[in-house]
């Protein structure tokens, strides 16, 4: 992967860009945050996660939307999990902004939920835990209170899922990534609430309540 910008230019970008948002990236946080997108950039290519192609890029869509996404979740000490969590994009880092919540990452390649959970080890992280799961075909697990997830495909796949994991009155919230994404055919079983964009995300968060 190409290192063209700094972890200090990154935090001084994504400062700016998330200005007037009730937002706050602390040292500790930022440490952590830095000290898990290292390892990721290291081990991209053993995860078959190659789309990223530099440092820059993953800051500019998958670090910016993670962050607009942790800012936008309800407060509160609530149970969430990633679908499809890859090797921990948005959930990890959303788990780092909101510390109060207990976070469940569910991916179905064993590689990556190593990946992830070595990572959990090693920062020393309570509240947050890396499963190997493939939806659809493994047991539904649940029920959380919030579902969320990047990547997922299909907007109709993603609700399907969703619903079958949350409590009722639960919340979805998806990244979506309309350019390469479809809406999908067939009925939605969540009850649509919005949705936010923020200047500069390619990905408009969806929201969604069971």
């Amino acid at each position: 992967m190409k290192r063209d910008m700094s972890w200090a230019q990154a935090r001084d970008w994504l400062l700016k860009r998330l200005s007037g948002l009730d937002f706050s990236l602390y040292p500790e946080t930022w440490e952590q945050m830095t000290f898990y997108l290292e390892a990721l950039e290291q081990k991209a290519s053993f995860l078959n996660l190659t789309a990223v192609k530099s440092r820059e890029e993953r800051v500019r869509t998958q670090v910016l939307e993670s962050l607009f996404l942790a800012i936008n979740l309800p407060r509160g000490a609530f149970y969430c999990a990633d679908l499809g969590s890859g090797a921990g994009i948005p959930g990890f880092l959303v788990k780092l902004m909101r510390p109060e919540l207990k976070m469940l990452l569910l991916e179905a390649l064993p590689k990556r939920v190593s990946f992830m959970q070595k990572i959990i080890k090693e920062l020393g992280l309570s509240g947050i835990e890396a499963h190997t799961l493939y939806l659809g075909r493994d047991p539904w697990p649940g029920p959380f209170d919030i579902v969320l997830a990047r990547g997922y495909g299909a907007v109709t796949k993603f609700t399907s899922h969703a619903a079958q994991c949350l409590r009722p009155g639960g919340q979805a919230f998806y990244l979506w990534r309309k350019d390469c994404e479809p809406w999908g055919k067939g009925p939605i079983p969540l009850r649509f609430e919005g949705q936010k964009e923020l200047v500069g995300c390619k990905s408009p968060l969806l929201c969604w309540q069971a």
